[in-house]
């Protein structure tokens, strides 16, 4: 009876695997320890307002554990020159 459930069960693992959610974070997250998994993005999230020079950067990445996935976006908050936003950085965990 065992045998018959065994190859269900690694399925199901595999399965569970395979999904790579996006972890987002943002400013209410500081402080804490977020953990990923390899090729699971996080989604980072911070205020900012360029026009007045309120920007964020990378100072420096453990390029071992985590890649810059693709260029930092800006979205504003509104039409109106100068609105503030919020500045998008992706990044994805790497095999080591």
């Amino acid at each position: 009876m065992f045998k018959r459930f065994l190859p269900v069960l690694f399925i199901s693992m595999a399965l569970l695997g395979c999904s790579h959610p996006l972890v987002k974070v943002n400013d209410d997250n500081d402080g804490q320890i977020i953990a990923i998994r390899i090729k699971q993005t996080i989604v980072l999230s911070l205020k900012s307002n360029p026009t007045t020079g309120y920007v964020w950067e990378i100072e420096s990445l453990n390029k071992d554990i985590l890649k810059q996935k693709e260029d930092v976006k800006f979205k504003q908050e509104s039409n109106l020159i100068g609105a503030p936003g919020v500045q998008v950085f992706k990044l994805i965990g790497v095999e080591p």
